[in-house]
């Protein structure tokens, strides 16, 4: 799709043509050969390696691109091992992230969240255990079975034990800022809460539903997927073979939890007082961070960004220069330049081996939502990258790797385009294979 241009192909000959000349006089015929022997042999090689080089070919590659150019975009490469820029293109300039805010989400809970999260605080008085989330959302999540130590720690409390929920005082909104209400009804669009179950999600098949608690729920004759401020399904637009994950509304959770455990549980109001609560271990973080990264899971980054903003942390920790309102990207309220997003990377990459890095992100042509993009299953993958997309938006921010041996941050943005974001991400393959081949 991109070519050498014939200006630099006469450029290279131009230049082979006066040293030769220099060297056999002028001798036309033979000069001509000479030059262009050269030329094949080398491929002005001398001439490609010169970093300004790339630059041009970059700049052109970009500029040639029917997809990007007529996009806002800003691009951005830079070597974290000299903090040295490489190409540059608008990088200071804002983009709407989408679920390359992720990234950031990331590099923030590394530091704070240590080896495994919380699951849930409890108290005991008396007769009576009163519990609390703490934000973790892997109770009884379909796609979790391995780490479902809260639920066993809920299971083998006594019979004779009073269970008590208490909503928790610091509890975010159902949704953030900037989300998309008519979205509401999408497995990609889960409520936030401080005591996730099953992901906060139904799985909806054509006359069934689970959890089993709302299996009373489903009407035939409801047009609506759910209706927005009840737990109240319709099923007529699903196929027979066919599943669907639904969100449900958090509001139910005490009944929800008790049908789940098979015994009372009472509800409370959030605990004001300054009683000291105890923690059940929950899940590793680090298959939150793979989920998240990997699977691009909204409701997990939320988790991880409520969890974070219940610690104290320094200025130096958070990233400056951007509007940030939520952990997942869903708000089209987020602004980021490819710069910061780029400094987020590097910052991850002084901070953790890469081959945790490798393991946390989608790894091009095999893993994650780069499996079927840039690369084709080669071993080992040339990109790492975390992708950002919704309507007119498509990002793209992470690793690649050279064969020359260079690990390389870049960060693509682009935004305001109509359409499929297809034809980027093939324009987008191109550039970064020139820079793995070239680099």
């Amino acid at each position: 799709m991109f070519q050498l241009k014939t200006a630099d192909t006469q450029f290279c000959l131009t230049n082979l043509h006066k040293t030769v000349k220099q060297i056999f006089g002028g001798r036309t015929a033979l000069l001509n050969c000479l030059a262009m022997l050269l030329l094949g042999m080398s491929s002005c090689k001398t001439l490609q390696e010169n970093p300004q080089w790339h630059q041009r070919q970059l700049n052109r590659f970009l500029k040639e691109s029917l997809a990007i150019s007529t996009s806002s975009f800003g691009f951005y490469v830079t070597d974290p091992n000299k903090s040295k820029p490489i190409f540059s293109f608008s990088e200071k300039k804002y983009f709407i992230p989408a679920s390359t805010t992720k990234i950031l989400t990331l590099v923030e809970a590394l530091p704070v969240l240590g080896d495994t999260l919380s699951g849930l605080e409890y108290r005991i008085s008396e007769d009576t255990v009163f519990i609390r989330g703490t934000g973790d959302p892997c109770l009884l999540h379909p796609e979790m079975e391995a780490y479902q130590g809260v639920f066993n720690w809920l299971q083998q409390l006594p019979s004779d034990v009073h269970l008590v929920y208490c909503p928790h005082p610091k509890a975010p909104p159902r949704f953030g800022l900037g989300w998309a209400w008519d979205d509401y009804a999408y497995g990609f669009q889960p409520e936030q809460s401080t005591l996730p179950i099953y992901g906060n999600t139904t799985l909806l098949a054509k006359g069934t539903i689970q959890p089993s608690y709302f299996s009373n729920r489903l009407h035939s004759e409801q047009r609506e997927l759910r209706l927005e401020d009840q737990n109240h399904w319709s099923d007529r637009e699903l196929k027979p073979e066919s599943t669907r994950k639904v969100p449900f509304r958090t509001t139910e959770v005490t009944a929800l939890l008790a049908d789940t455990l098979n015994r009372a549980v009472g509800e409370a109001p959030p605990d004001s007082l300054q009683h000291t609560w105890a923690s059940v271990p929950g899940c590793p973080t680090d298959t939150m961070y793979r989920r998240m990264m990997l699977d691009s899971d909204n409701l997990i980054a939320e988790q991880l960004y409520w969890s974070i903003q219940q610690v104290p942390l320094l200025p130096s920790d958070r990233l400056q220069n951007i509007r940030r309102v939520d952990g997942s990207g869903l708000s089209r309220y987020n602004l980021v330049s490819p710069q910061v997003l780029a400094t987020a990377l590097e910052k991850l990459y002084q901070q953790q081996p890469m081959d945790r890095i490798q393991k946390l992100f989608p790894a091009g042509g095999q893993s994650g939502t780069l499996k079927d993009w840039f690369g084709n299953g080669e071993n080992p993958a040339y990109v790492y990258a975390k992708t950002g997309s919704m309507s007119g938006v498509y990002c793209l921010a992470g690793y690649l790797k050279t064969k020359k041996g260079k690990t390389l941050v870049f960060s693509f943005m682009s935004n305001n385009f109509i359409g499929s974001n297809r034809v980027i991400k093939e324009e987008l393959q191109v550039i970064l294979e020139y820079i793995r081949d070239k680099m």
